[in-house]
């Protein structure tokens, strides 16, 4: 296609090895360093709010998650935890970015990357959906059973206690009824 009928990104042909891997490897990697070391200076040098945990971060998480305290603590005891931490950041960014680039030279990685991501997403939307809607669900009855607990239990208690002397009076109306008619039971009972 013609330069000025394209609209997308145009890949661009590389003449080396050590030009690609400069584009892909140098230059992200680079750039990822000065914001970590901006990142670090600003969250631990500059101010103590992540490390107090007065902030909400990964940090926290981090620091305070037992599975990951018991790997890393023993064998990192003479290392800063912020230091353990930034450098658990870089290589975590350099797996992902190890992934991406892989992702971007094959189709068919990027095919069922996007499969497997679209399956994700559906799945964990599916469990949330069930497990949000279900607690809301209870809650409701919940808050229905205390209004009935409020509202229609006396009403009940009223009407069972009414009930109850309806059928007490009811009882004593048959058995009344029995006693002055013996032979009406005697055929009930010849029929059954």
């Amino acid at each position: 296609m013609p330069a000025d009928q394209q609209r997308f990104f145009t890949i661009k042909a590389y003449d080396s090895w050590e030009q690609w891997f400069s584009d892909f490897f140098v230059y992200p990697i680079a750039l990822y360093l000065v914001w970590v070391i901006f990142y670090g200076i600003v969250t631990f040098v500059i101010t103590d709010k992540v490390r107090e945990y007065k902030i909400d971060s990964v940090y926290k998480t981090f620091t305070t998650n037992p599975s990951l305290n018991k790997k890393f603590a023993p064998i990192l005891k003479f290392v800063p935890t912020p230091i353990v931490f930034l450098t658990s950041h870089f290589l975590v960014f350099l797996s992902m970015h190890f992934i991406g680039v892989l992702v971007w030279h094959s189709f068919v990685l990027h095919l069922l990357m996007e499969v497997f991501l679209l399956e994700y997403a559906v799945y964990q939307g599916a469990n949330y959906y069930m497990d949000y809607f279900s607690k809301q669900y209870e809650k409701q009855l919940a808050n229905l059973a205390m209004l009935e607990e409020s509202v229609v239990t006396p009403t009940l208690t009223r009407s069972q206690s009414n009930q109850s002397n309806l059928a007490r009076k009811l009882s004593s109306a048959s058995a009344n009824d029995d006693k002055q008619n013996p032979a009406s039971n005697e055929d009930q009972k010849k029929k059954q």
